[in-house]
């Protein structure tokens, strides 16, 4: 059984890593867009997915419950 509380804690310190890294290292914002991301200011997305893997869609909801167009 997956310990979602655990799976959460990890995504979220892992997610910190991941902002500094897109917002403010030019060669990250750079590799963002090589890899179809023309507008690095998507990074939140990955900011907050990057974490969970393989995860239900659910979970990812949830997760982005905030970002809506």
């Amino acid at each position: 059984m997956t310990d979602w509380n655990d799976l959460s804690a990890r995504g979220g310190r892992v997610s910190h890593d991941l902002v500094g890294w897109v917002m403010w290292d030019e060669r990250a914002k750079a590799g963002l867009g090589e890899l179809g991301f023309p507008n690095t200011g998507v990074w939140i997305v990955a900011w907050r997915l990057a974490g969970l893997g393989n995860t239900p869609h659910p979970v990812a909801a949830a997760m982005t419950y905030s970002i809506h167009p």
